[in-house]
Order: structure tokens, then sequence, then C-alpha cells
């Protein structure tokens, strides 16, 4: 049954996944062109001001990237589902619903996991042939959040998505918006860096959040 329930996902989220890896070779190979550029144009000195003394997210591109992956992610595996209310069908599967909701949900997950480490993973490399390993470190923790951001961005699309009262919708969208506002506010470097393990626990509880609209959907409450 569970390899049932794989392939069935695999169906749905194959043409994103393979769009979401070219979006990440093209924005991998522009920041690297982009670097390049900065560095043969520019005078060391120069470039060295503004990325130390002014701040400058030379890399600030990649910032709404794992949101936006998240949100389509999200839409992608559950929207389809929604139409008509075809994701009832699933409760009649010969599995608890919890644990359907959650094996679904961890296939999504667990997907575009693996995808966002070799995103997070290429651009540091791209970084590190061009600077310092400071840099890269400092590269590496200011950009954390922003990934962090796009599984936020998965877990609350796919509650959102299959909660069907608007009212609950607009609470998730408050709640959902406002945490990961959080994460993507930043003026410099490494500025959440005392707070990771306090977003990594947020987006524990927002995983887990689909069960509530799900069994809402399941006994048919509005």
């Amino acid at each position: 049954m569970y390899k049932s329930l794989l392939y069935k996902e695999w169906l749905k989220i194959r043409y994103f996944l393979l769009g979401y890896c070219i979006i990440f070779l093209f924005i991998a190979g522009y920041l690297f062109l982009d670097i390049r550029h900065m560095l043969t144009m520019g005078k060391p000195i120069e470039i060295w001001l503004y990325i130390i003394q002014y701040k400058m997210l030379f890399y600030r591109i990649v910032k709404f990237i794992p949101l936006l992956g998240g949100i389509l992610m999200g839409l992608t595996q559950f929207g389809p589902e929604m139409t008509k209310n075809r994701f009832r069908l699933s409760f009649h599967l010969p599995l608890p619903e919890i644990k359907m909701l959650l094996f679904t949900i961890g296939v999504g997950s667990g997907v575009f996991l693996i995808i966002n480490l070799f995103f997070y993973g290429g651009i540091l490399l791209v970084v590190a042939k061009y600077f310092a390993s400071e840099i890269v470190i400092s590269t590496a923790k200011t950009i954390l959040p922003w990934f962090l951001s796009g599984m936020a961005g998965y877990f609350s699309t796919a509650a959102i998505t299959v909660e069907h009262s608007w009212k609950y919708r607009i609470i998730l969208i408050l709640v959902a918006g406002g945490l990961i506002s959080l994460m993507l506010s930043e003026r410099g470097y490494e500025e959440h860096v005392f707070v990771i393990w306090q977003y990594i626990i947020i987006i524990v509880m927002l995983a887990v959040t689909i069960i509530f609209p799900g069994y809402r959907l399941r006994k048919g409450s509005k």
C-alpha cells in the first residue's frame, strides 16, 4: 500500500521537481557568472568593502526561491487532490488516516529537502570558488533561514490547501505568513544564527499541522 502511495505522489510531483532543478541550475549559473563579472570589473578592495563593510548580500537572488518552491510543491502535491474533494477517497484506504497524511507529507517534504540540500550545497560551492572560507561559512549561516522558509512554506501550503474552511485557511495564512516573514527578515549577515533551532522546531510543528484539516475533512466538519 505504501508503495502505491509513493508512486502516486511521484506522478504528481515529478514535473515540478524537474522544473525546480532547472531553476536551481539557472540560479547557480547566474550567481557564478555574476560573481566572476563583479571580481573582473571591480577592484578587490572595493569589493571587500561592499561585502564586509556595507554587508552586500551578493547572493540575494537565492532568497525567495526556496519559499516559492515550497509553495508550488505544496500546491502541486495537494491541489489536484482537493479538486472535487478527491482527497476524501484517500481516507477509504486500508490505512489509518493519520499515518496516510503523515506518509504523504513525508514523501513530499523528504524529496523537497533532498533537492534543497543539493541547492544549498551548490550555492556554497559557487561562493567557495571565489571567496575565502570565512565568507563561505557566513553565507551558509545567512542563507539557511531562507531554505528553512521553503520547508515552512511547503508544510503551510499543504495544510492550507487541505483545509476546506476559509475561516481556518485565513488563520493558517496569517500564522504561517508571520512565521515565514521572520525567517526572511535580515539586513546583514548571520542575523538568525541564534534562533535556527527555534525555526526548526516551528517547522516540525507546521509539519504535523496537516493532521487537523485532514481530520476535519474526514469528519465533514465546517
